[in-house]
């Protein structure tokens, strides 16, 4: 990684005033383009084995918990983030959906969930975390059959209203529509939001 990427990532969180203090309620975050050359081999080659023929746009990013690499890519139409930790061992899968195909039980526990967190909020962004074994991932991609995931969970990317404030929020989902955590995002490129 670059040391001027480094200094402008703490430089950045200075300025913002961040301390240890909040930092279960916060996501800061800071998202950059990595060459495929200075991905770990593990990871690359996992997703030639899960996903054959996609090119993958790769990402590095900094959080408050650790540095993860990310491969953004379309794959037989839909659109899949695979997230590895920093020595390529999988993190989980996220395959980008619509509120709407969340299954009903689960959709509508989250949204109460969501109406009793905010006073009001739209749903910006929703991904299905996946996470299992290679073969159990490999058939679902190929077959397009959640079932065979043991650990299913929701991501989503809500603005939502809270004390006359509308902000960015990361909300964590169990399968069942349970919220797990509701954090604000705070994020330098706020464009790589959507995808």
């Amino acid at each position: 990684m670059k040391r001027s990427a480094i200094i402008t990532f703490v430089l950045w969180m200075v300025l913002m005033g961040n301390t240890t203090t909040g930092y279960a309620q916060e996501k800061l975050e800071r998202e950059y383009h990595i060459r495929a050359g200075a991905v770990p081999q593990k990871a690359s080659e996992l997703v030639s084995r899960l996903f054959e023929g996609a090119k993958p746009v790769w990402h590095g990013e900094e959080s408050l918990s650790g540095t993860t690499i990310e491969g953004k890519f379309k794959y037989q139409g839909r659109r899949y983030s695979v997230e590895f930790d920093s020595s390529g061992r999988l993190e989980d899968i996220e395959v980008l959906t619509r509120m709407n195909s969340i299954p009903k039980n689960a959709r509508e526990t989250l949204s109460r969930a969501l109406e009793d967190s905010f006073s009001r909020y739209r749903v910006v962004k929703t991904q299905i975390q996946w996470r299992g074994s290679e073969k159990e991932l490999k058939q679902a991609i190929e077959e397009g059959v959640q079932s065979m995931i043991p650990a299913i969970r929701y991501e989503l990317v809500v603005r939502g209203k809270k004390k006359d404030m509308t902000r960015y929020y990361e909300v964590q989902a169990n399968q069942d529509g349970t919220i797990r955590s509701i954090r604000e995002i705070i994020q330098s490129n706020a464009s790589n939001l959507i995808y």
